[in-house]
């Protein structure tokens, strides 16, 4: 990783942007999903998950190398391909917006100078890469959005790739690769509350033009499944019903106010909510400034928990914003196509979908 920016003006080789998928490497799980790119339309060739040891891979540091390898090769067995688009943990990166000059000044020089600015790091230490917003772009300015990583950390994931069988193409955070999956969903104009709504962490992003512009994490619902494990141990559900039962309450009681469970989803979806709130201030305080920002004006749900009954009712009712699941279809495949991952499953597939559809337009890192 000599290079600080990668050129994107080389594209992939035909031999190897073919076969290529997505990989999404999380605390507990390696989901993967690779499209048909000869098809005229998405279609899904192959997808999964593999189960990781919890001590793998902690708030997005590889901690049992060996661990993450081992996991990895039996990935490379079913999944049918070896390069890869992955996405790595928001917690490791970094993501801010420069609107730079047109100039003859090398767009790599531009962004070492600022990058002081926003990584608290050295640039000879962050391998970083940009997109252009070319929405915000005109004949004198270019927007971009900029994602930096240390280098170190790059590294150590890459390593762990190559001794899995696969060769990365490219890298981004989560949200980043799930926008892209979503924006076929954000239809409406202006800017989206994108929220994966997982276990051991919730990742809020903001998307404008299709593109993530600001991601931060929040409190996941493991106290919440923790809190209805013990309820459901109390009322003498045996140890191997409990999962079941903990799905069922999720998502066929969730936020019902008759409910017996329904104070612990309060706490769960009231901190959500807390966690929204500083994220629109935020936002609406740059707005203020006079950067290019619109106004929120939904927010789309995915991952795991995100069909959780009453979810979307609640923080819509609490936020005061238009709030609902994600629909994955379009990206799946569209009108007429039955996509091989069920709706309410597809929810925790939006990063690695966005990933895939990355390899779909043989772009490069």
């Amino acid at each position: 990783m000599a290079a600080r920016l990668f050129p994107r003006i080389f594209p992939v080789p035909k031999l190897l942007s073919m076969g290529s998928g997505g990989i999404e490497i999380s605390g507990h799980t390696i989901k993967y999903l690779r499209f048909d790119d000869r098809s005229e339309r998405p279609r899904v060739l192959s997808f999964g998950e593999h189960p990781l040891p919890s001590e793998a891979v902690i708030s997005g540091e590889i901690r049992n190398k060996g661990a993450l390898t081992e996991a990895l090769r039996a990935v490379r067995k079913s999944c049918g391909f070896s390069f890869a688009h992955v996405a790595l943990p928001e917690q490791k990166g970094y993501l801010f917006d420069l609107v730079l000059p047109k100039d003859d000044t090398p767009l790599s020089d531009r962004i070492a100078i600022a990058l002081p600015e926003y990584v608290p790091l050295s640039p000879a230490e962050v391998v970083y890469d940009c997109e252009t917003v070319r929405s915000e772009s005109d004949e004198f300015t270019r927007s971009l959005v900029v994602t930096a990583f240390p280098e170190v950390a790059a590294q150590s994931y890459v390593e762990a790739l190559a001794e899995g069988g696969f060769s990365p193409l490219s890298f981004e955070l989560e949200p980043q690769a799930a926008g892209r999956a979503l924006a076929q969903h954000a239809k409406a104009s202006g800017a989206h509350l994108l929220i994966d709504f997982g276990v051991h962490k919730s990742v809020l992003s903001i998307m404008q033009n299709g593109v993530v512009r600001f991601a931060t994490s929040a409190e996941g619902t493991l106290a919440l499944d923790e809190g209805l494990r013990k309820r459901a141990a109390a009322a003498g559900i045996p140890q191997e019903k409990i999962e079941g039962e903990l799905e069922r309450i999720k998502f066929e009681e969730g936020l019902a106010p008759e409910g017996v469970s329904a104070p612990l989803f309060s706490t769960t979806a009231g901190a959500l909510a807390s966690s929204i709130g500083k994220v629109m201030v935020y936002w609406q305080s740059r707005t203020q400034k006079g950067e290019r920002r619109e106004k929120l004006s939904s927010i789309i749900l995915y991952g795991g928990n995100a069909n959780m009954l009453g979810l979307s009712e609640y923080l819509a009712r609490t936020v005061g914003l238009p709030a609902a699941a994600a629909d994955l279809r379009p990206a799946l495949g569209g009108e007429g196509v039955v996509p091989p991952i069920p709706r309410f499953e597809s929810l925790r597939y939006a990063t690695v979908i966005g990933l895939a559809e990355r390899a779909l337009e043989r772009a490069i890192w």
